[in-house]
């Protein structure tokens, strides 16, 4: 997946056309392939669908708040955490 949207298709239809339903990744990977996810690929562009569980080639990590990481870069400000984020 792709965080602007769904992966490509390996064969494109003649015309080419944009297909926004999510693709899983292979199964005969013949490589190692590390993949992070944000909260915005699994649930607002639908990964949830596509998911395939870590094999031996694939390892997918879904990270939650990276949107905010930014600011939180730019601002100079550490990421909330225990109290701050609403745990005690």
């Amino acid at each position: 997946m792709s965080p602007i949207g769904a992966a490509a298709r390996l064969v494109l239809p003649d015309p080419p056309a944009l297909d926004p339903t999510p693709v899983p990744f292979r199964d005969d990977l013949r490589v190692p392939v590390p993949a992070l996810l944000t909260e915005t690929d699994v649930v607002t562009l639908d990964y949830l669908s596509a998911r395939r569980p870590d094999g031996p080639a694939l390892r997918v990590w879904e990270v939650a708040a990276v949107r905010h990481l930014a600011r939180w870069v730019r601002d100079g400000t550490p990421p909330p955490f225990g109290e701050a984020a609403g745990r005690a």
